[in-house]
């Protein structure tokens, strides 16, 4: 069973500005046992191109596990976490842009190991 905690953190060199972070759990279906771990950061919550332009800020608003067979070699299958994020700004609702990371499961630990990003959906 695979779960997806999303959280808020303060980015390290600008307090102001806070990121998502999520905390992915591999758990054991039977008895909700912990198997493996690990922690994906996504893009800033109001993530500016120009910081005094409000009409470049985008916040995330869908955040999905994506279980699709993501075959990376004949034994080691991925699986994905899909950010969608859409603009601050009322008027540009139709700028959505989506990423895609894909993680394996390694022992006790979540790697990741590719990240599609910022394809406009």
């Amino acid at each position: 069973m695979i779960l997806a905690l999303p959280h808020r953190q303060a980015v390290a060199e600008h307090q102001a500005n806070e990121c998502c972070v999520v905390d992915i759990l591999i758990l054991n279906a039977s008895d909700r046992k912990i198997l493996s771990r690990g922690q994906i950061q996504l893009l800033p919550l109001q993530t500016a191109v120009y910081e005094e332009d409000a009409d470049y800020r985008y916040r995330i608003t869908d955040l999905s596990i994506d279980t699709a067979a993501y075959r990376l070699t004949p034994v080691v299958r991925a699986f994905g976490i899909r950010a969608v994020y859409e603009p601050a700004s009322p008027h540009r609702f139709t700028d959505r842009i989506g990423t895609l990371s894909l993680f394996v499961i390694d022992g006790t630990s979540i790697r990741q190991v590719l990240e599609i990003g910022r394809a406009h959906v």
